[in-house]
């Protein structure tokens, strides 16, 4: 399955009935600010508020390249990175697939760090690492579903040991098989947004060099 329409979410630590929860409208300044400072690696464009529609995409950052949400769907709150196309200078040339999902992964957590350090969110926000849903958002690449999921779940297999070496669980996020190809990856240990961003590039780096 050879395409660029990966999701990535890394859950924020946000307990059920929090009244100082981060809500998805708290984060439309945010957004706005980093548009106007070129806060991300990316040709950012606008903000959509979605927040009044139920179990929608909450408050979506939206790039040329990829959509950014902070998504407050059943499964929990969390950073979500939709990639649409790979157009950056960064991103030219990702040939292999569990580089391709590395590169992904590393946007998310890029931006789950920026909103940890966010003045507005007062350290409300933060990202244990330890919980990460990994998917392909592109139904027309899927030709096989069986196929295609056993050759993903090798992929991930690579990815899960490149973010934790000291082991983690891959689980398929919905067994449907009509939904989209999706995994759950779920880790022992908590090394924060930063400490697997540390991870995924450092790998990225070496795997260049």
């Amino acid at each position: 399955m050879d395409t660029a329409k990966l999701d990535v979410k890394v859950y924020a630590a946000q307990p059920p009935g929090d009244p100082s929860a981060v809500q998805p409208r708290d984060l439309i300044p945010v957004f706005h600010r980093w548009i106007q400072s070129t806060r991300l690696d990316e040709l950012a464009i606008d903000v959509a508020d979605y927040s009044h529609v139920p179990v929608g995409p909450g408050v979506l950052l939206i790039c040329h390249d990829a959509h950014y949400a902070f998504d407050c769907g059943p499964d929990g709150p969390g950073l979500l990175y939709s990639r649409r196309r790979e157009t950056r200078p960064s991103l030219l040339g990702i040939g292999d697939p569990v580089e391709r999902w590395l590169s992904a992964i590393e946007r998310a957590l890029v931006a789950c760090v920026e909103l940890e350090r966010e003045p507005d969110l007062a350290g409300r926000l933060t990202f244990p690492g330890n919980r990460l849903l990994l998917r392909v958002n592109d139904r027309l690449a899927a030709t096989n579903v069986v196929t295609d999921r056993e050759r993903l779940t090798a992929q991930l297999d690579e990815v899960a040991r490149t973010l934790f070496p000291s082991g983690a669980k891959l689980e398929i996020a919905d067994d449907d098989p009509r939904a989209r190809p999706g995994w759950l990856l779920l880790a022992g240990e908590s090394p924060g947004a930063s400490g697997l961003l540390e991870r995924v590039t450092s790998a990225r780096a070496g795997a260049i060099a």
